[in-house]
């Protein structure tokens, strides 16, 4: 599959590259309550791709936001961009199930909020998923 399994495909490459541990401080479609220092990956919508005439399935485009939370705003910073550092340039890979034509970063990490004591990052990204 591809658009039914990017998100945990995506989620197990980070576990792999030892930025975190899927359900653990590894979430998807919000922060864990639960959960002190997290990340999360949250779909948004991208758009549409232009049609293919040859009859081959159309890419998809969604965008991704990945929110790093964490009660220091170093160890915030150091894990998002670590995260940017490995997805910031993806191209014609196959991770998990999910063949990536493109996973490009639209900008360098950035600081969204300190709340309750938490600082809080973001980095979002454009996919294209054949």
């Amino acid at each position: 599959m591809t658009i039914e399994t990017y998100l945990t495909d995506l989620g197990t490459y980070l576990q792999t590259a030892g930025i975190g541990t899927v359900n653990t401080d590894i979430h998807f479609h919000g922060l864990a309550s639960n959960a002190t220092n997290d990340i999360t990956l949250t779909p948004f919508p991208g758009f549409e791709y232009n049609k293919i005439v040859s009859g081959e399935v159309n890419p998809y485009s969604p965008n991704l936001s990945i929110i790093v939370r964490n009660t220091s705003s170093a160890a915030a910073l150091s894990k998002a961009t670590a995260i940017y550092k490995l997805l910031r340039d993806v191209s014609n890979r196959t991770i998990g199930s999910t063949h990536f034509l493109m996973i490009q970063a639209q900008g360098s990490p950035g600081f969204v909020s300190k709340t309750q004591n938490y600082f809080i990052f973001s980095i979002n990204f454009s996919l294209l998923i054949q």
